[in-house]
C-alpha cells in the first residue's frame, strides 16, 4: 500500500516492469494494478517500446486490458515502434544490427499477441502492426543481399548427420516458397531453437542450412537471435512436419501469424 501512494512518481520503467512481475508470477492485484494504470496512463509517451509492451502484455496476460485506455496505448504504441525502429548506420557491425532488430521484433510480436489476445486488434491496428513487422524482415533481407558475406556464417549451428544413419531418418523439405519452407523432422533430429541440449549432432538448423544453400543461404537460417528461422518445436524423440521461415520477410509474416492465432 505504501508504493501504491508513490506510483505517479515513478519511471515508466518502474511501473511496467513492476507490471510484468506480478503478472509473470500470476498475482492479481487489482487496485494495484488499477494505481499503475492510472500512473502510467499520465506518462505513457514517455515510455519505450519495451515498456510499452511488458505493460501491455502485463494486463492481457492476466485479463485487464480494459483498466488500460486502449485508444491512448493503441496510438502510442505506433508512434513509438515506428521512431524506435533500428537503422544500420555506418560503423555499425552487422551481427549487432541482426541482434537489435531481432530484439525489436520481440517486442513488436508481445505487442501483436497482447492485442489478439485482449481481443482489441481492430483491423486498422492489425495493418500498421502487420506492415512495421513485415517492413522489418524486408529491411533485414536488403541488407544482408547487399553484402557477399557476413560474420554469421560462423555461427553454422548443424553438423552433418552420422554416416552410417538411416536414409529414411533424414528430415525431408515438404514445401518450399518464397520466404518459408516447411520440413519433416525425423525421431531424433533437434529442432534447436532454444540451443543444442542433445549433443547428439542432429541439429534441424544444420539440414536446414544445407538444403537451402549452404553458406549461400539467407544469414536467418544461421542466427540463433532469429532461432535460426524455426517458429515452433518438438520433442527430440517426435517426429512431425516443422515451419520455418527461410527469408526475413517470411520469418516475421509467420510471426505476426503465430501471434495473431492465425496459424
Amino acid at each position: 500500500s505504501q508504493a501504491m501512494r508513490t506510483l505517479n512518481e515513478w519511471a515508466p520503467q518502474n511501473l511496467s516492469n513492476t507490471a510484468w512481475a506480478f503478472a509473470s508470477l500470476r498475482m492479481l492485484d487489482v487496485p494495484l494494478f488499477e494505481s499503475i494504470s492510472a500512473a502510467a496512463m499520465k506518462m505513457l509517451s514517455n515510455f519505450d517500446v519495451q515498456g510499452i509492451a511488458n505493460t501491455l502484455w502485463a494486463f492481457a496476460s492476466i485479463l485487464l486490458p480494459d483498466l488500460l485506455c486502449l485508444p491512448l496505448v493503441k496510438q502510442v504504441v505506433l508512434d513509438t515502434v515506428s521512431s524506435a525502429s533500428p537503422r544500420l548506420l555506418p560503423g555499425k557491425g552487422m551481427s549487432d544490427f541482426f541482434a537489435e532488430v531481432a530484439h525489436h521484433c520481440n517486442h513488436i510480436c508481445q505487442l501483436i499477441w497482447s492485442f489478439s489476445f485482449a481481443s482489441a486488434l481492430d483491423s486498422g491496428l492489425a495493418v500498421e502492426l502487420k506492415s512495421l513487422i513485415l517492413a522489418e524482415g524486408r529491411k533485414l533481407d536488403q541488407a544482408a543481399g547487399s553484402l557477399p558475406g557476413g560474420p554469421w556464417q560462423s555461427q553454422t549451428s548443424g553438423k552433418p548427420a552420422p554416416l552410417d544413419m538411416a536414409v529414411e531418418l533424414e528430415p525431408k523439405l515438404s514445401l518450399c516458397v518464397r520466404g518459408v519452407s516447411v520440413v519433416l523432422k525425423p525421431a531424433g533430429w533437434e529442432v534447436d531453437a532454444k540451443g543444442q541440449l542433445s549433443g547428439t549432432g542432429r541439429y534441424l538448423s544444420g539440414y536446414m542450412q544445407r538444403a537451402h544453400g549452404g553458406l549461400s543461404a539467407s544469414p536467418i537460417l544461421f542466427l540463433s537471435a532469429f532461432e535460426y528461422g524455426f517458429i515452433h518445436r518438438l520433442d527430440l524423440p517426435s517426429s512431425g512436419l516443422i515451419l520455418a521461415g527461410t527469408h526475413f520477410e517470411g520469418f516475421t509474416l509467420l510471426q505476426w501469424q503465430m501471434h495473431t492465432y492465425s496459424i
